[in-house]
């Protein structure tokens, strides 16, 4: 069994369990924070210049092709096949109906308790319908 010599004792242990329990996906978006505030301040050049680009993205649906795809496979490459077919039924039932159920309840709900309410104080609004509120 290998020993770690950390250079400072007990602080290096207490780091290194801390980053470890820490799911790296949001190391990863710390990482990102941090480098985004250092960018921001200093002039970096090509760095500042290519992560002023990738936040000024438009649309802003674009970032959901770049990130999604890569928290999706590494959640599909951690399952294990046995609890996915286990939970094959739950996945689908929430995926699907409580999404849907989602919707409905959001527009219903944005139709006659939000709506009528920004009517009364005359923001406007007079070419909303029940269709605007299932697409909110």
């Amino acid at each position: 069994r290998a020993r770690w010599r950390w250079a400072d004792g007990r602080w290096g242990k207490a780091i290194f369990t801390v980053l470890h329990c820490v799911d790296h996906t949001i190391l990863v978006f710390l990482a990102g924070a941090v480098a985004q505030v250092f960018v921001h301040e200093f002039n970096l050049r090509q760095i500042s210049n290519s992560f002023h680009w990738l936040i000024n993205i438009n649309p802003p649906e674009l970032t959901f092709y770049l990130f999604l795809p890569v928290l999706l496979f590494d959640a599909s490459m951690r399952i294990r096949w046995f609890y996915f077919k286990s939970l094959a039924t739950l996945i689908v039932v929430f995926a699907l109906l409580v999404v849907i159920l989602n919707v409905l309840l959001t527009g219903v709900s944005l139709q006659y308790l939000v709506i009528p309410l920004v009517r009364a104080f005359g923001i406007g609004l007079q070419d909303w319908n029940l269709y605007h509120g299932f697409l909110f």
